[in-house]
């Protein structure tokens, strides 16, 4: 068999100023050196830097700033001593106020590339604090020397090992230290493989995650360590709440259910969603990835008739444990595979209204569908830029036109986005 040779991809380490003129949506600087894109982690638009990047034969460069001649208006000091090493926040050098601004830009950058313009943009969704609203988290735990507890690096698989986080509610700050020390305590320390902390109602509560059983002696120190700092055990069966105040709705959940970890912007996206819908009681709404009910519930506040439809069949359950405690006998849950046909699943009808809520992969296959379903508005409310784009340019190939839009402040200081796209068809 003859080899052909394959040249390598040859990188030059180089040195060089860049100005740059937008931020992309993983928060990078963008500008060009030589008629090529260059990406800068920590640059903002409007600076000019110079920059160190190993620099291939050909394709985009990815560059480091080691010195800003011309620093934007918005250039902020960051507030945390972990910054640029710990991968939780990766535009604490911008303004807060700034960076859902940025972040909005780079959506509709993202949006214009696939024609889709919006001249119809809601004020961004923020909350009165971007510090102290996480409300979850989930921190990886290496305890094989030094116990690090923490998130992972910016670049790396290896965890930081962190002793603030301002972005945490300060009830879930200040159990840092005394978990990273609960942890060195304990014999089978080195099977724990992540930690959970949760705010229930004002009151802290956490999770272990390990393989297999405790050791009696360390199950007794853990149950010592919450009673001492007055936390709670997240237990599998451990009965969650929170309240939509606009709606008198109470939605519960279990530990491994998925909620939103800024519980103020939660709670006026879900408004602004119900004002756009413009509901008028007589529609058959369809709710696509409904999770607990976060939307379901408040949607029968105002609908004749509500649908949510779900992958995962604990919630269902629980969404349906949430209608019933909330006295709610117009909102009915289905588990469904939404990765298959509509029309060959039983709880397929012709609805008025969609609202789909997917996770980070978005939803091809289901976008791909909904012009069968009848319905004459579409409310799609994404966590990830690059799906909403992909999957928003789906529903204008089927007459769905995007009408309005707007932004959400979920995650301060981060590169992600939540966003609302409404469509309207004829």
């Amino acid at each position: 068999m003859a080899n052909f040779f394959t040249p390598k991809k040859t990188q030059t380490n180089k040195l060089f100023q860049c100005h740059l003129n937008e931020l992309d949506s993983h928060a990078q600087g963008v500008g060009h050196w030589q008629n090529r894109v260059v990406f800068v982690a920590g640059g903002l638009p409007g600076e000019r830097v110079q920059v160190q990047a190993k620099v291939p034969s050909k394709g985009p460069i990815k560059a480091v700033v080691k010195n800003i001649s011309q620093p934007s208006e918005y250039r902020a000091e960051p507030v945390c001593r972990h910054y640029g090493h710990c991968g939780g926040c990766r535009l604490q050098h911008a303004k807060a106020k700034q960076q859902i601004i940025f972040k909005q830009q780079s959506l509709q950058r993202m949006l214009a590339k696939r024609q889709i313009e919006i001249d119809d943009w809601a004020p961004p969704i923020t909350s009165d604090h971007d510090l102290g609203y996480r409300i979850k988290a989930r921190l990886a735990v290496d305890a094989r020397k030094q116990i690090k507890l923490g998130f992972r690096h910016v670049e790396r698989q290896s965890v930081v090992a962190i002793n603030q986080c301002p972005i945490l509610h300060p009830k879930l700050e200040q159990l840092l230290n005394p978990l990273t020390e609960l942890i060195g305590a304990l014999q089978d320390r080195t099977a724990i493989g992540h930690v959970e902390l949760l705010l229930n109602d004002q009151h802290p509560a956490i999770w272990l995650h390990r393989k297999g059983e405790w050791a009696e002696q360390d199950w007794q120190q853990i149950e010592q360590w919450c009673e001492a700092h007055q936390v709670q055990w997240l237990a599998d069966d451990s009965e969650l709440s929170y309240l939509l105040a606009d709606f008198d709705v109470t939605i519960g959940y279990r530990r491994s259910h998925f909620i939103q970890s800024n519980r103020a912007v939660n709670q006026r996206m879900v408004a602004q969603a119900i004002e756009w819908l413009a509901l008028d009681g007589s529609e058959t709404v369809l709710d696509l990835f409904c999770g607990a009910g976060n939307f379901s519930l408040p949607l029968a506040k105002r609908a004749n008739q509500v649908m949510g439809v779900e992958g995962v069949a604990a919630m269902v359950l629980q969404a349906t444990k949430n209608a019933a405690s909330n006295k709610m006998t117009n909102a009915k849950f289905y588990h469904a595979d939404l990765s298959e046909r509509f029309d060959q699943q039983a709880w397929w009808q012709p609805v008025d209204v969609v609202l789909l809520d997917p996770a980070r992969a978005g939803a091809e296959q289901v976008v791909t569908q909904l012009h069968h379903s009848g319905a004459s508005k579409v409310l799609y409310v994404s966590c990830n830029p690059a799906t909403l784009v992909r999957d928003a340019a789906i529903l204008n190939q089927h007459g769905y036109l995007a009408e309005k839009a707007g932004v959400m402040d979920m995650f301060p200081h981060t590169h992600h986005l939540e966003s609302m796209i409404l469509f309207s068809k004829n």
